[in-house]
C-alpha cells in the first residue's frame, strides 16, 4: 500500500493534534494542581484513588487522613440547575465542582463552602462560570460534573458523575 503526500499529512496532523492536547491538558493540570497547593485547596489529582496518609502526631497517636478518595455523591441534572447530595460521611470545607469538562477543555466551574454531610444543594447551571463568562443551559446541556472536596483535617476526594 502507498501511501500519498495526503495521507501523510493526515496522519501526521492527527498525531500533532493528539500531542497537544496531551501537552494541554498536563499543563493545565499541572498548573492547577500548583495554584491548589498555595491556596491549600482541593487536589486535583484526579486519575487514582491513594491509600490514606497517616502521620504521627505530637501525642504519638496516628491521624489517618485520606487523599483522593472517591466521594460518596449523587448529582441530578435539570435543565436549568444541578442538584448535588453529599452523601458522605465528611462535612467538606470546600468544593469546587467543574460542569461539562473534558480532557482538553476546563469546564465550567463553581465553588460551595461548606458541603455537609447528607445535605443536598441546588445549583443554578448559570451559576458556573468559565473565563467570567456564565454557563448558558439554553446553548448548552450540563453532561457532567467533576466535584473536588477537602476538609481542614487534610481529607480530600473526587468523583466524576454524568447526567446519563
Amino acid at each position: 500500500m502507498k501511501f500519498s503526500k495526503v495521507n501523510i499529512s493526515i496522519v501526521f496532523g492527527i498525531i500533532i493534534l493528539f500531542l497537544t492536547g496531551f501537552f494541554l491538558f498536563n499543563r493545565q493540570s499541572e498548573s492547577t494542581s500548583n495554584q491548589n497547593e498555595a491556596n491549600k485547596t482541593v487536589a486535583t489529582t484526579m486519575n487514582h484513588e491513594s491509600p490514606p496518609d497517616t502521620h504521627a502526631t505530637k501525642e504519638g497517636t496516628m491521624d489517618h487522613t485520606e487523599k483522593n478518595k472517591k466521594l460518596q455523591m449523587k448529582a441530578q441534572f435539570t435543565p436549568n440547575e444541578l442538584i448535588l447530595t453529599n452523601e458522605d460521611q465528611n462535612n467538606w470545607q470546600e468544593c469546587l465542582l467543574e460542569l461539562n469538562s473534558t480532557i482538553v477543555k476546563m469546564g465550567y466551574t463553581f465553588n460551595q463552602s461548606p458541603f455537609q454531610a447528607d445535605d443536598s444543594i441546588n445549583i443554578p447551571l448559570n451559576n458556573f462560570t468559565r473565563d467570567g463568562v456564565s454557563f448558558d443551559p439554553t446553548q448548552s446541556q450540563a453532561q457532567n460534573v467533576m466535584v473536588m472536596c477537602s476538609d481542614n483535617t487534610g481529607n480530600s476526594g473526587w468523583n466524576y458523575l454524568t447526567s446519563k
